[in-house]
């Protein structure tokens, strides 16, 4: 067995998905040969979030969704889906620990942390997560108010023409026409429900509103959103025709 080494997906595929006793016999084996130990060369070779998950993996054959967040976070991996499919979770006990985990570990607010690291549409769909279930009639008019007021910054960049990577037409679109449903659907689930005061009503024929105006001015603006170019476009000379 060789010493441990820098290529850090090597040394996680070595260390995932071993048994306690696989994980001591490997421990063993890598003293007797290299007359050092694992968890000292990984210490002194990997740093930060990386040194993170191969001591999760050393110790416990698999890696914490505290380190997976972190990881994933960082840009570590190729996108953000492991990210949303930890934090988009029913149960709330599981979130709310994950945020205790978070600050123990890295001293940092989960909520602040991600709002550093991602942007746009990303780190909306990140904090929207953060809120868990939503179960009752507040939680799901104030987070549809927040997906919403995004949305309208969404139309403030595409005046400015400062939009974000993840901004398309395509998935405002999306998103807006999906809001609108929601918001139908709950109104008319809602309509005869003597818990629902008057002012709750009001939010929700505000916001149907807002969608209606946002959807509006999408469709006037049709075509503003392009694709980036590809390279070869980029640098491709137009000829000249005599």
């Amino acid at each position: 067995m060789d010493r441990i080494g820098t290529d850090e997906k090597k040394v996680y595929e070595i260390l995932s998905g071993k048994s306690d006793a696989e994980r001591e016999k490997l421990k063993e084996a890598y003293e007797k040969i290299t007359g050092s130990t694992l968890e000292y060369d990984l210490a002194h070779e990997f740093s930060g979030v990386e040194l993170d998950k191969a001591m999760d993996l050393l110790n416990t054959g698999e890696v914490s969704d505290v380190v997976r967040v972190r990881f994933i976070g960082e840009g570590f991996e190729g996108d953000l889906k492991g990210l949303f499919a930890i934090l988009r979770t029913d149960d709330r006990e599981r979130l709310e620990q994950l945020k205790v985990d978070f600050k123990k570990r890295y001293k940092e607010d989960l909520k602040d942390w991600l709002i550093d690291e991602l942007t746009g549409r990303d780190e909306l769909e990140a904090i929207l997560a953060l809120r868990g279930k939503l179960t009752t009639p507040e939680q799901r008019i104030e987070h549809l108010q927040l997906r919403l007021e995004y949305e309208s910054r969404f139309f403030a960049r595409l005046s400015q023409g400062t939009l974000l990577e993840s901004d398309t037409e395509e998935r405002a679109e999306k998103i807006l026409v999906l809001a609108a449903k929601k918001l139908q659907i709950y109104r008319s689930d809602n309509d005869e429900d003597p818990s629902l005061s008057q002012e709750e009503r009001d939010d929700i024929e505000r916001l149907l509103r807002f969608v209606e105006l946002d959807l509006d001015t999408l469709k006037r603006n049709a075509g503003r959103i392009r694709p980036k170019p590809s390279p070869q476009e980029e640098n491709k000379v137009e000829e000249i025709t005599p």
